[in-house]
């Protein structure tokens, strides 16, 4: 893995932009935060884990995380709940 610094805001929810991680199985779910502890660039990253294997993280940490940790994930963008149309 290359060295990267980031300095991440304290709180998830200070990001505007927020993408959802889902992983194919909750192994690979588990390698991902694994990984996440074992490199200090990335183990102060805001995130949620929210079920189904999934984990919201800054959106603008996506590509980095692709490049850096080499993980098999899809992501998708977070739309706030006031964004969300009603039905």
């Amino acid at each position: 893995m290359e060295t990267q610094t980031f300095n991440w805001k304290s709180n998830l929810h200070r990001y505007q932009q927020q993408s959802a991680l889902k992983f194919p199985s909750e192994q690979k779910l588990d390698a991902f935060i694994d990984g996440l502890w074992d490199n200090p660039a990335l183990r102060d990253m805001p995130r949620a884990h929210v079920g189904d294997n999934t984990v919201i993280v800054p959106a603008e940490a996506v590509e980095s995380l692709r490049k850096l940790c080499c993980f098999e994930f899809v992501d998708s963008p977070v739309v706030p709940a006031e964004s969300a149309p009603l039905r």
